[in-house]
């Protein structure tokens, strides 16, 4: 997320392709950079061992923006759908809502994001790769980072209610909600970026929990963990402990949490998620709290995916290792409007 440092300048250059080369030489030259797809100031690239570049059958991309009036790509979901072998898999990332009493717009673009995604790439059995949807791109001269979307109610979100305007709503109404679309559209689902969730309560509370050490207590407030156990629209998403501190909001270049006038209360926005059905192991889920370069901490984490692949594709593979015919196509939006 937020790989320009405003929204006016990821509009006025929308292209990745230096980021896509700076990850391209992190990652090593055994890999493969295979899609890319940028909305705004997310960027999502995908990099692929030349050793398994052969079992690919199908790339597709798509990106859903929920920033101003669900067009703007300052909040959004980009997500890139790729089989692998016999296996298809999901790799999202989303920009959600900020501020702490969001969480109903939070629920609501979330469960957006989650339906388009699977009705337009839950479908893994073409041989089209990187299908072109139509789509407008258009510039804005919004420049407010912190903007969550124009002509946005509450009441715009599903299931919402006077009832239920100051509680999670799934909490009071989980059995009429959906189940979330993407479990029935892949086999291995990969969700992580600033989903904005916050722990609830008060900076005071937060920072004494913290300074006690009382981690389990800042855990059962969390939002999003709160959802994961209650809500359908979450359900059979799983995530690794939270071992680490919070990683919002700290003062640039130093471990201190928001000393400005807004006080921001520490959250754990940054997150992983995964299909909790699928057969993959999570091998490591941390934060790098030397990077000091936002007011946010990375997070990362190591799968091990077991790929169910037929004997043609492994008598391939001797002679096809450091091969590619794989031609990459980046994307860049900003806007989108259909």
């Amino acid at each position: 997320q937020e790989c320009d440092n405003s929204i006016s300048k990821s509009i006025l250059n929308p292209s990745k392709e230096n980021w896509e080369r700076i990850c391209g030489e992190a990652v090593g030259k055994d890999y493969e950079l295979i899609t890319g797809h940028a909305l705004g100031g997310t960027h999502l690239a995908l990099y692929i061992h030349k050793a398994i570049v052969h079992l690919i059958k199908c790339v597709k991309s798509h990106a859903i923006p929920t920033g101003v009036c669900d067009k703007l790509g300052n909040k959004g979901g980009i997500a890139v759908a790729i089989t692998i072998a016999k296996s298809t898999f999901c790799f999202l990332t989303a920009h959600l809502a900020a501020h702490q009493h969001q969480i109903d717009r939070r629920i609501y673009e979330f469960a957006k994001i989650s339906k388009e995604i699977a009705l337009v790439l839950g479908s893994t059995d073409g041989d089209n790769k990187n299908l072109n949807y139509q789509r407008v791109s258009a510039s804005s001269n919004s420049h407010d980072e912190d903007y969550d979307g124009i002509g946005y109610e509450p009441s715009d979100s599903p299931e919402y209610t006077e009832n239920n305007k100051r509680c999670i709503s799934c909490c009071c109404h989980s059995n009429r909600l959906e189940r979330n679309p993407l479990q029935d559209s892949f086999d291995f689902i990969f969700c992580g970026g600033d989903l904005n969730f916050r722990i609830n309560g008060t900076r005071n509370i937060v920072d004494s929990l913290l300074e006690n050490h009382h981690h389990n207590i800042l855990l059962n407030n969390d939002q999003l963990r709160i959802l994961i156990n209650f809500d359908k629209r979450f359900a059979g998403l799983s995530e690794g402990p939270l071992t680490f501190r919070p990683t919002y909001k700290f003062d640039k270049g130093i471990d201190v949490y928001d000393t400005s006038n807004k006080m921001r209360i520490p959250a754990w926005t940054d997150r992983i998620l995964f299909k909790t059905s699928s057969s993959s192991d999570l091998l490591s889920y941390s934060s790098v709290m030397d990077i000091r370069s936002s007011d946010h901490r990375p997070v990362y984490a190591t799968f091990q995916c077991c790929l169910d692949i037929d004997q043609n594709d492994l008598r391939e593979l001797d002679s096809t290792v450091g091969i590619s015919k794989w031609a990459c196509e980046s994307k860049s939006e900003v806007c989108i409007i259909s």
